[in-house]
């Protein structure tokens, strides 16, 4: 058997990586030097087929009528150049060329810096496979700690309060105060509603809200679904514009304007309940707009205060 040398104890391919070949033909040279490439770049792997489909796109612009069967077969020219294109479509392929080529330099680069990483842990005068199997291992440890930062990546955090939904790329305005706190904490251990109050246009408007029992909340979504049933409500933005009232009015214990003061206790379901309300307590849309976002509002400490329950600096 002929002595095969030259190798330097190597495996005359390197198993596993990719092959970067600096010798393109003579036609894919002058494909290549149209986009920028010199000797000494790498040569994009998809290089041969991109040709092909240039050559398919020429044959196609330059194909004739039908003709008869004793017609002889087209001869179509070699093509070497992007030239023998239209210019839109040349352009088309010159941008494809351009990625192909930015492309197979950054795999290259990626692969010299792995090289170089890799060889901090070679061991010297090893047998041959030795080497090569560590910076195997080595690109596959990497490999798995790439994908796994990746994947923690794309875990996106919440956009949205899982409580109350406000969303947290806005600066939440509600801060309970101390007496919130009092009051909230003494409604729980009493098992009394919470009740606050909010003034509008300097103490003419006053709302009283309070935190709902469970049976409340459920009848609120019971009504939301019997009018989605009825098909009173077509759309989920009607759902919840519905909801936001129904649960608004039911959280209303009495509204103040001017010397006025309305008890808003109608012991009725909610739909009854929110016809009432609207008709005697808050006749114009301008009110009830006022008291959804109160009642907004309220919702948002309500839930500060109860995710807070367990922080040690409560008070």
């Amino acid at each position: 058997m002929a002595k095969t040398t030259g190798f330097g104890n190597k495996f005359p391919l390197p198993i596993g990586e990719p092959v970067f070949i600096n010798k393109p033909s003579p036609s894919e040279k002058a494909v290549l030097e149209k986009i920028g490439w010199k000797e000494g770049d790498p040569i994009p792997q998809q290089l041969a087929d991109v040709i092909d489909e240039i050559k398919a796109e020429v044959q196609e612009e330059n194909l004739p009528p039908p003709v008869p069967l004793t017609t002889p077969p087209l001869q179509i020219p070699e093509i070497k150049t992007l030239d023998s294109l239209p210019a839109d479509k040349r352009k088309e392929f010159e941008n494809v060329f351009a990625t192909m080529l930015a492309q197979a330099k950054d795999a290259m680069a990626q692969n010299e810096a792995a090289k170089k990483e890799a060889a901090e842990f070679f061991v010297e005068n090893a047998a041959p496979g030795v080497n090569e199997a560590i910076a195997k291992a080595r690109q596959a440890t990497v490999g798995k700690l790439e994908k796994t930062t990746s994947e923690v990546e794309t875990k996106q955090a919440p956009k949205h309060c899982e409580h109350c939904g406000w969303p947290y790329s806005e600066k939440s305005t509600v801060e309970p105060t101390e007496d919130d706190k009092d009051a909230f904490v003494q409604a729980i251990l009493g098992g009394k509603a919470f009740q606050k109050s909010y003034s509008l246009y300097n103490g003419k408007l006053i709302f009283v809200l309070r935190t709902l029992t469970p049976a409340w909340i459920d009848e609120v979504f019971a009504a939301v679904r019997k009018a989605a049933t009825n098909s009173s409500v077509e759309t989920i933005m009607e759902a919840r514009e519905l909801r936001a009232r129904y649960m608004a009015v039911a959280m209303l214990v009495a509204v103040q304007r001017g010397n006025e003061r309305f008890g808003c206790e109608v012991h009725a379901p909610i739909q009854e309940r929110f016809d009432e309300i609207i008709t005697s307590v808050l006749p114009s849309e301008v009110l009830l707009r006022h008291l959804i976002a109160v009642a907004t509002e309220f919702r948002q400490l309500v839930d500060k205060l109860e995710v807070n329950a367990q922080n040690p600096d409560f008070y």
